[in-house]
């Protein structure tokens, strides 16, 4: 079983996003903010990391740099929410 890091600050959305994998077959451990992630990455390993580009206290791009240096063979996809569109 895939092992899959979510760091994700919309609650809704992260937990939108774990049951559909969780549905697949596949582990998740989901993080609120970038230390969280960073603290999750530190004690398990992780086949794949989702972040957010804008969460809380270290922002996606901070968190794959250093994932990037600790887990070398790990893959991270960086994922941000466009702004919503306003009605005419």
């Amino acid at each position: 079983m895939k092992n899959i890091l979510i760091a994700e600050d919309d609650n809704n959305f992260g937990m939108m996003l774990t049951v559909f994998l969780e549905m697949n077959d596949f582990k998740v451990t989901l993080a609120q903010n970038g230390e969280e992630a960073l603290q999750k990455i530190k004690h398990q390993k992780f086949d794949l990391c989702i972040l957010d580009i804008m969460i809380p206290l270290l922002d996606g791009f901070t968190v794959a740099e250093t994932i990037k240096i600790i887990l070398r063979n790990s893959l991270c996809v960086l994922k941000c929410k466009s702004p919503q569109r306003r009605p005419c």
